[in-house]
């Protein structure tokens, strides 16, 4: 797997290499072990701000240092969806 070869979250790629054990572009043999870390897009993606997927009107959050605080916000969040009986 080549250091640029494909560029995604780390739970999504984790996925796929625990399933096929090969790059999801290239298809060569690749480990979880070998992955790096992009810093330029985290930098770009915890620079973004996340709204409640609920659809309040909580301030957003910043998808990198806050993003903990959007998913403790999610556990109170008055728009928490309910399930229908």
């Amino acid at each position: 797997m080549s250091g640029s070869c494909f560029l995604a979250c780390s739970s999504c790629l984790n996925e796929a290499l625990t399933r096929a054990h090969k790059c999801p572009t290239c298809r060569k043999a690749a480990t979880a072990d070998k992955l790096q870390r992009n810093a330029f897009l985290a930098n770009e993606i915890a620079g973004k701000r996340v709204k409640c997927p609920n659809g309040c009107n909580a301030r957003p959050f910043y998808a990198g240092k806050e993003f903990a605080n959007l998913e403790k916000h999610k556990l109170r969040c008055p728009m928490e969806p309910v399930e229908c009986r």
